[in-house]
């Protein structure tokens, strides 16, 4: 799974994902975007496509 521009700040959008920054050329879908990859890392229980956001405390927190 590759998140790319995404989830441009793991560690601050990954806790937050309502936040937006100037990379945000359309802020609603963002925030819907982020909300669904972060469901989709977590709903992953093989953690071989999260990557780097199995990392990320907020979502490890959550790891169901």
């Amino acid at each position: 799974m590759i998140s790319a521009d995404t989830m441009y700040v793991p560690a601050l959008l990954a806790p937050h994902p309502e936040w937006q920054g100037s990379y945000d050329q359309d802020g609603p879908m963002a925030i819907t975007r982020r909300h669904k990859l972060i469901d989709r890392v977590i709903a992953d229980t093989s953690g071989s496509r999260a990557g780097a956001l199995r990392e990320v405390p907020a979502i490890a927190a959550a790891g169901r």
